[in-house]
């Protein structure tokens, strides 16, 4: 289904009330550790022009705008000047917006919780259950190198059809017990370095292999029993920079080498509690510059040493803002964020943590989405918070200055 968009509404900053900006010289200091960091939080609320202050998601595009996905409101674009708001009206599917994604001709998509939207920069063009997607709930939607498109929700998987008028199929395939997938539930799907997707499903782990063509043919290859997965729900997965693939689950993570499967080497290990993860429920991967490895989980973050296979443990005990860790991102400065649910945000340089909350400004105390523009600002996007962006002192990495801005700004 195509909408055409109506004129989006538009905010230019300069046209709003100016931002409210709390001088923390006048305020608790932040939580540090080992530094001494000082930093000038400038609040915008919502009434400078963001679409709504609950923001869920974070993207940058190629021509580094940032989009934000919210909870309730649709999506704000903000270009560096103003903010752009498309919403239902303008003819997004669904203003519950989970994540953001572009594809290589530049098409944005959106996962919402009422289906899949694709916008060219003109219209909006909608894809729900009438088009074959076998549930409405996107979780993730994945272009390969192929040029495939990719959407797991929570009725399984499928693949888009641009030739649905040519062949008479339906815009999305959907692929079930017969095509070698086993449940009707799809979360995480990423492309390895050797161009091979990874699935996981309601339990377990699937290799998907797609046939040439545009039919939609692919076959699946059930991992789970090899990862040890086949009871285990994966709620995310990684692949370092030696081709390992990490799969963070309720009991544990698990490493997998997949080239070990062919020559009948073990080719998973499982890390529990027991190996000194700081959780066995894992929620979130990260991988930094050094090729170490980060898990979030709910009790805190486990840092793991690939040189001598330990783990290295950070709770509010070490600085962290909170133990609840909803995402993590390394900046351009080697820089680790870590956001949390209810206990605002925490920045780790290699040596010290300094905690960011309410104290120091941030507007919000759960913070769903962290983002890099591309001339090092960060974006923050929090619940019933609007955004903070972060810029840093140039002369004094300790230094910096937030400025929130919410549906006041666009």
């Amino acid at each position: 289904m195509v909408i055409k968009a109506g004129e989006p509404a538009i905010h230019y900053l300069s046209d709003n009330p100016p931002p409210q900006t709390i001088d923390l010289l006048s305020k608790p200091a932040p939580v540090k550790t080992s530094v001494d960091f000082f930093v000038s939080m400038q609040n915008f609320n919502t009434e400078h022009g963001l679409a709504l202050s609950s923001i869920r998601s974070g993207f940058k595009d190629r021509s580094g705008n940032l989009w934000f996905g919210t909870f309730g409101n649709g999506v704000s674009k903000y270009d560096g000047k103003k903010f752009t708001n498309y919403n239902s009206s303008h003819g997004l599917i669904h203003n519950l917006i989970e994540a953001i994604t572009q594809d290589s001709e530049g098409n944005l998509w959106f996962s919402t919780y009422g289906g899949a939207s694709k916008y060219n920069g003109v219209y909006f063009e909608n894809f729900t259950t009438m088009d074959g997607l076998p549930d409405n709930h996107i979780h993730k939607i994945l272009e390969d190198t192929r040029g495939n498109i990719w959407v797991t929700s929570r009725g399984g998987l499928s693949r888009y059809n641009p030739d649905k008028n040519d062949n008479g199929l339906n815009q999305f395939i959907h692929y079930e017990d017969t095509q070698g997938f086993t449940g009707n539930y799809a979360r995480e799907i990423i492309e390895d370095r050797n161009n091979n997707l990874w699935m996981s499903g309601q339990t377990g782990v699937f290799k998907v292999v797609p046939a040439a063509g545009s039919h939609g043919e692919a076959s699946f290859f059930d991992y789970s029993d090899i990862t040890g997965l086949d009871t285990e729900m994966v709620y995310c997965i990684a692949e370092d920079r030696d081709g390992m693939l990490w799969f963070a689950t309720s009991k544990g993570v698990v490493r997998f080498d997949p080239a070990n499967v062919r020559t009948g080497r073990s080719a998973a290990t499982t890390y529990t509690m027991a190996d000194g993860l700081i959780s066995n429920s894992i929620k979130t991967i990260l991988e930094d510059r050094a090729g170490n490895m980060w898990f979030g989980s709910e009790e805190g973050v486990s840092e793991f040493i690939k040189e001598n296979s330990s783990f290295i443990n950070y709770t509010s005990e070490q600085g962290l803002a909170g133990n609840d860790i909803v995402c993590m991102l390394e900046d351009q400065a080697g820089s680790l964020w870590f956001s949390t649910k209810g206990h605002g945000l925490s920045r780790f340089d290699g040596s010290s943590t300094i905690e960011y909350t309410a104290m120091q400004g941030l507007p919000g105390r759960t913070v769903y989405s962290i983002t890099e523009a591309p001339n090092g600002d960060i974006w923050i996007g929090a619940e019933d918070g609007g955004l903070t962006k972060f810029t840093k002192d140039q002369e004094n990495k300790n230094r910096g200055s937030c400025v929130h801005f919410s549906t006041a700004q666009g």
